[in-house]
């Protein structure tokens, strides 16, 4: 299985993993963003948005302070 890179956005518990080498991208990060959603400060590799989302979920829920990762909503 091949990895990529994906790009995580957030806003308000919902989380949305997007292929950073998909053509729809650029529109799609701006649509995004002009709806309040925030760009994560890194990518994450993985072989599809569910395993992005669920390395981020992992990664976010070691952090001190960070309750409620459960209850993201998964976008793939």
């Amino acid at each position: 299985m091949s990895t990529e890179a994906y790009l995580l956005l957030h806003k308000e518990g919902t989380v949305i993993a997007q292929p950073l080498a998909a053509p729809e991208t650029g529109e799609l990060l701006v649509s995004l963003l002009q709806q309040g959603f925030v760009l994560a400060p890194r990518q994450i590799l993985a072989g599809n948005s569910r395993q992005a989302l669920a390395c981020y979920e992992n990664e976010i829920s070691v952090l001190p302070g960070t309750q409620g990762v459960s209850t993201m909503e998964r976008q793939s």
